[in-house]
């Protein structure tokens, strides 16, 4: 998508009017920069030619100046500021779409230490380098002529020698620019481990204390953090070269210009109102020099983010497969299915499920019935063989399949900061015009167990595990998808809500696909399969 054209940035178009507002800001202080000069040697000219009423009137145009041009700054930086968040914003809700627009399986897969840091760190490195080190080095490249051209004007000589010595300030950056590269990158994923590591002591804190494993928790962390703390002194290290190298060229330019000055003036090849003017001017060039040096590294490691974040679009300029979209069939086909983590998990020579009947999936935990389901919905791709939900692979389903069409309810419902009702207002929303009947929906909650009150004023995450399936099984019976994927649905669920699922099943115009150990459906018509050893049998 982007990876054949290397200069056309991601989220260009979006931030063309930022970068824009970005240069003019910073363009603003080139005729500062002139003037300023020009009123300095003023002042100095005539206080050496003792003309008390010139230097007062210039010395007031001097502060004046300065006073218009620093709030004018404010005024400017405020405003550009605000600008640069709100797109950013932008950017990071375009990212955020583009996420989501991601296959099941990539989503499945990615670290959310490593979705932190692209969600933060990449997008801020990316969206900069077109919002403020773009501009500013134009800017910087502007103000270096322009300022070189009015010097070279004064004196040809002392303008080329202020030029000449301003490059010195290019080999900082071109010392450490690799390890500033390398360093980002390495930051970049042993942050994402760490993030990764302490959430889980977030989601599982408290099974960190009842079987005693903080020591072994903190342990753990430390390591992690030994590898950081190396990889940190390594990049800590390359910028403070750049800083202290910076620093002793700070020197060597300011004094080495005043000898350099003063020697002209000595040899009578520069007036006094033109040194001045010169001694002020190469400020101004060293300091735009500088910074366009420094942003060199800067554009090199937005480019190592953006790659970092291209992941995320490469992925959905295509199927894999086919067309993507609604499958045509009632069968659910496995054929030389092979899926493992490490170790052997499924092998399936040939297996099928007919969508319109009721398929009860049994087997030893640990198994790998869970990962048959996350084959089916496309979570995981198989190795070897094929998958088919009718006539399509799972990675071939167009996102209006879910959850209208292809309902998955996962053993562990998610909690989400909303109410039942606000979530259900929010998949309405999303079936672009198929509709929610959302008085059958009431019932179904209802018949479960769960009342309107609980539906309109509680929190999913504030509920208890029974109350969070409740909330979802109302959602899936109203929906009457086409296929129905039910990962152990009578976990947490109270007996009333276990009949109550019972004779929604048994209500229901179309089949199902059930992980589950109860008893409860025994009775219920339809097909049975069991997984041993890798293996799906029909039973």
């Amino acid at each position: 998508m982007f990876r054949g054209k290397r200069k056309t940035y991601i989220y260009q178009e979006k931030l063309q009017g930022v970068e824009r507002f970005s240069l003019w800001v910073n363009l603003t202080h080139i005729p500062y920069g002139i003037l300023m000069p020009v009123l300095i040697a003023r002042v100095v000219t005539r206080a050496v030619a003792g003309e008390v009423k010139a230097v007062a009137g210039f010395a007031a145009a001097l502060l004046a100046l300065l006073a218009a041009f620093l709030l004018l700054q404010v005024r400017l930086q405020t405003a550009q500021k605000q600008k640069v968040l709100e797109a950013e914003q932008r950017c990071r809700l375009k990212l955020y779409r583009q996420f989501y627009a991601n296959p099941l399986h990539l989503l499945h897969r990615s670290s959310l230490g490593g979705n932190l840091e692209n969600f933060s760190n990449d997008l801020v490195t990316v969206t900069q380098r077109l919002m403020t080190d773009r501009p500013g080095m134009a800017a910087a490249g502007a103000e270096t002529l322009l300022f070189g051209a009015y010097l070279l004007w004064l004196s040809p000589l002392a303008g080329a020698i202020i030029l000449g010595i301003s490059l010195l300030q290019v080999i900082p950056p071109l010392i450490v620019r690799k390890y500033l590269q390398v360093n980002y990158d390495k930051c970049r994923r042993i942050e994402g481990d760490i993030t990764n590591f302490i959430i889980t002591a977030f989601q599982g804190f408290l099974l960190i204390k009842l079987y005693g494993l903080k020591d072994w928790w903190l342990g753990k962390l430390n390591e992690i953090y030994k590898r950081y703390w190396v990889i940190g002194n390594e990049s800590v290290f390359a910028n403070r070269s750049q800083t202290g190298m910076y620093a002793l060229l700070d020197n060597v330019l300011k004094y080495g210009t005043y000898c350099i000055i003063g020697l002209l003036l000595l040899g009578g090849l520069l007036s006094v109102d033109a040194g001045v003017q010169a001694i002020a001017l190469s400020t101004g060039i060293y300091g735009a020099v500088k910074r366009a040096f420094e942003t060199l590294p800067r554009f090199a490691m937005a480019d190592l983010a953006q790659e970092r974040i291209l992941k995320w679009y490469g992925q959905t300029d295509g199927p894999t497969v086919g067309p993507r979209g609604a499958w045509e069939g009632s069968r659910i086909r496995m054929e030389g299915v092979r899926f493992s983590y490490e170790e052997s998990l499924l092998t399936i020579p040939l297996a099928e499920m007919d969508m319109e009947k009721i398929n009860i999936l049994r087997g030893p935990n640990g198994i790998g019935k869970s990962t048959l389901f996350r084959l089916l919905a496309g979570m995981e791709e198989a190795r070897e063989g094929t998958v088919l939900i009718g006539d399509r692979h799972p990675g071939e389903l167009g996102k209006e399949c879910f959850p209208a069409a292809f309902f998955y309810l996962l053993q562990e419902d998610p909690a989400f900061e909303l109410t039942p009702e606000e979530m259900y207002d929010s998949v309405e929303e999303g079936l672009a015009g198929q509709g929610l009947d959302r008085e059958r929906l009431r019932r179904n909650a209802e018949r479960l167990g769960a009342d309107s009150a609980l539906l309109r004023e509680r929190k999913i995450s504030q509920m208890s595990q029974g109350e969070r399936k409740k909330v979802f099984l109302a959602l899936a019976f109203a929906l009457s998808p086409r296929l129905l994927l039910l990962d152990e649905p009578t976990n947490h669920l109270d007996g009333a809500g276990k009949a109550a699922l019972l004779e929604l099943l048994k209500e229901r115009r179309g089949g199902a696909v059930i992980i589950t150990h109860d008893e409860l459906f025994d009775g219920l018509e339809g097909c049975r399969f069991r997984l041993r050893e890798g293996r799906l049998y029909h039973e």
